[in-house]
């Protein structure tokens, strides 16, 4: 079985905001006359804001901007529009914010989170990620809502605790067992859900013993975060990554300079920093930008994520989860 489609990720040009803003308003967050739309933006992001308010209007809803202006501002829920805390289930709020704004300490972050919707609020809730580059956000915007239900669905089918094998024509061959296969928000068609958009992934925990065999990060290698502090930025390798997996367990990385600087800073930490912990399947039809937050998203391509794993429910406790990437896998039940 070939879990992902091959070569959706290869785009000639880059789309339209319009494309991409319509799409979203017909397959991520469908909009209607009967809906009232709040979108939250700043001035950096305020043209695509505008027009979003645009379609969303031409659609019939009741729409309105609320724009913040200052990165250094000290913000509350006192902020925050009245209408908007009495919005209903199937109104919506979209938060289109730049990475200025809402990495700044100025508790946009707090306001807003990514992955759920906040608790003051009512209405569906549409996130999109501040920290992708624009054509990545356009592309993946204008991804067919059935490819991504597709690429899901695939997945969703896996029992816990079966063995898969991921294979790819970069040289990754490599054993896992699986735990359930689940998919980051990406549609808000029902009350009161939330997205994060563009569509992300579907991951699933690794049994954390289970890999064993060769990955291959032969399209983007992601940042080293260790203890909240960047350490090396990585990207696109010019010499793809092996890295040999034995019982779950990095035990050579080799490459090129990107495998002997991860090398280099996985031995300095604890031995569960180089554990196998997480599958990840791209969902978008994203070209490759060499920035992680984008390239994992790439429908076409598959992830691995090592080290912590407390995110997934498991108990791998280490200072990093850094996330490299396959292109083109194919992965099927491993043959018993």
């Amino acid at each position: 079985m070939r879990g992902v489609p091959e070569q959706l990720h290869r785009k000639a040009h880059a789309p339209s905001w319009k494309r991409a803003l319509e799409n979203t308003i017909k397959s991520w967050c469908p909009v209607s006359r009967d809906n009232r739309v709040l979108i939250v933006t700043d001035t950096q992001r305020l043209p695509v804001a505008q027009s979003l308010s645009g379609l969303c209007e031409e659609s019939g809803c009741d729409t309105r901007l609320c724009v913040f202006r200052q990165t250094d501002a000290r913000y509350s829920t006192t902020d925050i529009p009245g209408e908007l805390l009495e919005f209903g289930p199937m109104d919506a709020t979209f938060v289109l914010l730049s990475d200025d704004y809402y990495l700044a300490r100025n508790g946009l972050a707090r306001l807003f989170p990514a992955l759920t919707r906040p608790g003051w609020l009512n209405s569906r809730y549409v996130f999109f990620r501040p920290r992708i580059p624009d054509q990545a956000l356009l592309e993946g915007l204008c991804t067919s809502r059935e490819v991504v239900d597709r690429i899901v669905g695939t997945y969703a089918s896996h029992a816990r605790g079966e063995m898969l094998c991921v294979a790819a024509p970069g040289g990754t061959d490599i054993r896992v067992v699986v735990g359930d296969f689940e998919a980051l928000p990406y549609i808000v068609d029902s009350p009161a859900a939330n997205c994060f958009l563009p569509p992300s992934e579907t991951y699933a925990a690794l049994d954390e013993t289970s890999a064993n065999g060769i990955i291959v990060a032969d399209l983007t290698v992601g940042e080293f975060v260790c203890d909240g502090q960047l350490l090396e930025a990585f990207g696109r390798p010019d010499v793809p990554v092996r890295f040999v997996v034995e019982d779950g367990l990095i035990v050579a990385v080799e490459g090129g300079s990107f495998a002997d600087s991860l090398r280099e800073l996985l031995w300095a930490l604890p031995v569960d920093a180089r554990r196998v912990v997480e599958l990840g399947i791209g969902l978008s039809a994203i070209s490759p930008t060499g920035y992680i937050g984008a390239d994992e998203c790439i429908a076409g391509t598959c992830h691995f994520g090592i080290g912590d794993n407390r995110f997934y429910g498991g108990r791998n406790d280490a200072p990093i989860h850094l996330d490299v990437v396959v292109d083109r896998p194919s992965i099927g039940l491993y043959p018993l």
